[in-house]
């Protein structure tokens, strides 16, 4: 007799664990204290309601169940804020509440859980995080100094389109924002060009960091059954730390030939930018800041900045492409607002 396979055997598992779900605490209602939403079905829950694009979906529901509504998926309840106002009210009134977070099995890869200003509880390390990035990144002063950085790289991407035009050739809008995003913030972080529109130097970093979010999306059954995590079933978190590891050596050699210039160089020129803030930390004895701490804040923030904005202009230029009469508007409010042929 054939042993059996590991599939068959996750599959008897998953089998006994959802039987356990439903017969051993499934009560067949929701709290009376959750949001309204929809009826959520045994065992799935809302799953096969969440098919399709997510976030159109989310907004078809929120206009049935309103702008506060609970959703579940397999054992998970989730609440989806889908208004500005309650959104405000909930991360500024109440957001004590949510500091503690559910980590994700991906998140783990390197521990990066334990370092993450994402996924670090509100202590006192977590404050430090978020208090270094609104100083170093997000204060007035700092926005206010990399102005000129921003309109440089805003003034190649329009060169670069402008170039297509001239021609009469399509512009792929997501390579262009996504070359233009990630000279932004590696001369924010490093003050140096990662990326070059008319070569594919920025390809690999767009490939790892596309990577990481495309597995990240994925349903991982580790978050809903958390003894599955010892085996990682779907291999989510062995991919994720395959790219984490490619992100990090990057990081590693840049620290390490910035601190060799530090070293060496009697003459050595500071650069303005966050990697020169992160050293200067590490290298303050009061503090227990360290390297490893500098390369998770930076993984953070790479994965963070890239696709957001990317994701953002593809969507709106598709948007403006679809309605022609939307387009026209916004271009008559543009140059009435900044004037003709003038830079944003």
């Amino acid at each position: 007799m054939e042993k059996p396979s590991l599939s068959l055997l996750l599959q008897v598992v998953l089998l006994l664990l959802i039987l356990y779900r439903f017969f051993g605490r499934y009560r067949g209602h929701k709290s009376s204290k959750l949001p309204p939403g929809p009826y959520q079905y045994p065992i799935v829950g809302n799953t096969f309601q969440l098919r399709g694009i997510l976030h159109s979906t989310l907004s078809k529901l929120s206009k049935t169940y309103g702008p506060l509504m609970s959703i579940k998926v397999l054992n998970r309840t989730m609440i989806v804020v889908s208004s500005p106002k309650v959104a405000k009210e909930l991360f500024q009134k109440y957001d004590h509440v949510y500091t503690s977070k559910l980590v994700p099995d991906s998140a783990r890869a390197f521990d990066h859980h334990k370092f993450s200003v994402i996924w670090l509880p509100a202590n006192s390390k977590w404050r430090n995080l978020r208090k270094l990035c609104k100083e170093q990144l997000f204060s007035s002063e700092r926005l206010n100094a990399s102005q000129g950085l921003r309109q440089e790289k805003v003034q190649q991407l329009c060169n670069y389109v402008h170039g297509f035009c001239i021609n009469g050739e399509a512009v792929d809008i997501r390579e262009a924002a996504f070359t233009t995003i990630v000279n932004v913030v590696s001369n924010t972080f490093f003050s140096a060009d990662f990326g070059h529109y008319e070569s594919n130097s920025s390809q690999e970093l767009k490939e790892i960091i596309s990577a990481v979010l495309g597995i990240i999306a994925k349903p991982n059954l580790s978050d809903y059954f958390l003894v599955l995590r010892a085996i990682d079933p779907q291999g989510i978190r062995r991919q994720i730390k395959f790219y984490f590891r490619k992100l990090l050596q990057i990081f590693d050699e840049i620290i390490s030939q910035r601190l060799k210039e530090r070293e060496k160089s009697l003459a050595y020129c500071r650069r303005n930018d966050l990697l020169e803030v992160l050293l200067d930390l590490t290298q303050l004895r009061k503090t227990e800041w360290s390297i490893e701490d500098a390369k998770h804040l930076l993984l953070d923030l790479f994965i963070a900045a890239f696709d957001t904005t990317t994701s953002t202009v593809e969507w709106a230029m598709a948007e403006l492409l679809r309605n022609p009469e939307k387009k026209e508007k916004a271009k008559t409010e543009i140059r009435e607002v900044i004037g003709h042929r003038k830079l944003i």
